[in-house]
C-alpha cells in the first residue's frame, strides 16, 4: 500500500504564493470526484468528470484583471451547479507553500468547496482518502488539505474538535487557512445534505493485507514511486541505499520514483524516447539525459503524460544496455505499470 500522501501535491519548496493559468488536461480531486480541464481557450476552462458514471460538466470563466480567478459556469443549463454552489460564484486558483487547489467561495467570502490539483487517476484517489479517514486527525488538520469527500466521514461534532485542534496547534499556513475554511462551512450544511452526499462515498473499510507477489529471480531492478521526494529518500535509505543518485526539478505534480540495481554492475540511466518502427516506447539521442554510478540506486521526478512518455530508464551493464523501463500507470487500475526486468519493490 503507497503510504498516505500528506500533502496531495507537495515538494519540499520555501513559501511561495502567486496565481496561475488552469493547464490543459489537468486533473482535480474533490474526495468524490475527479474532474479533467479541457483548455484551448487561455480564457476559459471546461471539466468534465472522469467517474465512470458520471458526465457533468461546466466551465471556468477566467475574470480579466484577476489572476487566478475565474467564474463558475454551465455547460449547460439543464445541469444545477456544482459543488453547493450557484453559477457565477468565484473560484479562485491557490498555489502557495507547495499546495495547489481550486477554491469555490460563497458571495460573502465562505470557502464552499475545495478541489486539488492531481497527477493520478481516480483508483490511486480514492485510495489516498481510503489512507487518509484511518489516520489521526490531530496530525491531519495542520499537514493535509482537507476535501469535501474527507470531511463527509465526520460527524459536526469531531468537525468542531478539528477546529480546535488547529486553534491549539497555533500552526497558521495555507493548509490550516482552507481547513478552518472548509470546516465552517461543512457544518453550516444541512445533516440531511450531508448524508446525500456521503451515500455514495466508499465505507470505511479496513484494508486487506496482500502477500507480495514473488518477483523475476532474474530482474535487473525494482522500481516504486512516492508521492513526495522525501518518502522516497527515506525508502531507499531503508534499503540500503544512503547515498541515491538524484534527477529532475521536483516540480509541481511531478512524482518521484526510486530504482534501485539489482547489482552492483548495473548502471542506471534516463533517456529522452522515441518510437521504434514496431511502435515500441525507445531510448532517443546520442547520450542519456543522467547517467548514474555502478550499482548506485536513482531518485527522480518526473510527471506521467497522457500521450507519448518522454522519459525511459535504461539499465546497463559494462557499455550493454540490458533492459529498460517506461514509467507510467495502468489505464486499467492506476497501478504502476512494471516489467520482467523492473520488478515492483515490497517494503
Amino acid at each position: 500500500m503507497k503510504k498516505l500522501l500528506i500533502i496531495t501535491i507537495s515538494v519540499l519548496f520555501s513559501v511561495i504564493s502567486y496565481a496561475q493559468t488552469i493547464e490543459d488536461g489537468s486533473k482535480w480531486w474533490d474526495g468524490k470526484n475527479l474532474y479533467r480541464a479541457c483548455v484551448s481557450d487561455p480564457n476559459e476552462a471546461f471539466f468534465e468528470l472522469v467517474n465512470e458514471e458520471g458526465d457533468y460538466k461546466f466551465f471556468l470563466s477566467k475574470i480579466p484583471g484577476l489572476a487566478g480567478t475565474y467564474t463558475l459556469e454551465p455547460s449547460n443549463t439543464a445541469y444545477e451547479a456544482p459543488f453547493r454552489a450557484q453559477y457565477g460564484w468565484l473560484v479562485k486558483y491557490t498555489r502557495e507553500e507547495g499546495m495547489y487547489f481550486l477554491s469555490v467561495g460563497s458571495p460573502v467570502g465562505e470557502t464552499v468547496w475545495v478541489l486539488t490539483l492531481t497527477p493520478d487517476y481516480l483508483h490511486h484517489c480514492q485510495g489516498q482518502l481510503d489512507d487518509a479517514i484511518r489516520q489521526p486527525v490531530e496530525s491531519m488538520v495542520t499537514d493535509y488539505l482537507m476535501s469535501p469527500g474527507y470531511l463527509s466521514y465526520f460527524t459536526k461534532d469531531e468537525l468542531k474538535n478539528m477546529l480546535n485542534l488547529i486553534d491549539a496547534s497555533g500552526v497558521n499556513s495555507v493548509i490550516t487557512r482552507t481547513n478552518k475554511a472548509s470546516i465552517k462551512s461543512e457544518l453550516k450544511v444541512t445533516d440531511s445534505e450531508r448524508a446525500h452526499f456521503s451515500e455514495s462515498m466508499p465505507p470505511k473499510e479496513e484494508s486487506e493485507q496482500q502477500e507480495p507477489e514473488t518477483p523475476n529471480e532474474n530482474y535487473h531492478a525494482s522500481v516504486k514511486d512516492f508521492y513526495q521526494k522525501v518518502d522516497g529518500l527515506n525508502y531507499l535509505l531503508s534499503k540500503g541505499y544512503p547515498m541515491p543518485m538524484l534527477y529532475g526539478d521536483w516540480e509541481p505534480g511531478e512524482l518521484t520514483y526510486v530504482v534501485m540495481p539489482k547489482s552492483p554492475t548495473y548502471t542506471l540511466e534516463i533517456w529522452e524516447t522515441s518510437l521504434d518502427e514496431n511502435y515500441n516506447v525507445v531510448p532517443s539521442g546520442s547520450a542519456p539525459l543522467f547517467r548514474g554510478e555502478p550499482g548506485n540506486a536513482l531518485c527522480f521526478s518526473y510527471i506521467t503524460p497522457e500521450g507519448m512518455p518522454s522519459r525511459i530508464v535504461v539499465c546497463r551493464e559494462g557499455f550493454k544496455i540490458i533492459s529498460a523501463w517506461v514509467p507510467q500507470f495502468s489505464g486499467m487500475d492506476g497501478s504502476l505499470v512494471t516489467t520482467p526486468e523492473f520488478i515492483l519493490s515490497h517494503p
